[in-house]
């Protein structure tokens, strides 16, 4: 492995030596290469800097006005607006706003965030009749159930 090293060092100083060799001789050779180099180059830096300038937009897009009210707009369903103990027909807005404020330390505030009932798991459902879909596989109540590895 040291041999083969060393023989990659010698062939790679000499490609180097080569070309420092011929630059001078032949100042345009590598220009296309350059430029073509230079140009994909800007092409992804001006992509990142739109990607950037869309996901600022966005963000700046949403005040505090407009999410408080995205939040206000969805109700809470009746047994979780009970577990926070708050009265039915409560909204997502008002459930955050449940968190205290003020002097609690980041440790505290965090396990209160934690242990919400907000941000419990919710089991997967059936989006149009509302059958649960086991967690578990093989599942006991659908036989039919098949796992198949990701392509």
């Amino acid at each position: 492995a040291n041999a083969m090293s060393m023989a990659r060092a010698f062939v790679s100083s000499r490609w180097w030596a080569f070309l420092a060799a011929l630059l001078p001789l032949k100042p345009g050779l590598f220009n296309f290469a350059m430029d073509d180099a230079r140009s994909k180059a800007a092409e992804i830096l001006r992509k990142k800097v739109w990607s950037v300038r869309k996901k600022w937009e966005l963000l700046k897009s949403y005040s505090p006005e407009k999410t408080e009210a995205v939040l206000a707009s969805f109700v809470l369903p009746k047994d979780l607006a009970a577990r926070c103990h708050l009265p039915e027909g409560a909204t997502w807005l008002d459930a955050v706003k449940t968190f205290p404020k003020g002097d609690a330390s980041p440790v505290a505030l965090w396990h209160q965030v934690e242990t919400h009932p907000i941000v419990e798991y919710v089991h997967v459902q059936c989006q149009s009749c509302g059958r649960r879909v086991p967690d578990e596989f093989p599942a006991e109540e659908d036989p039919n159930l098949t796992e198949e590895e990701p392509t």
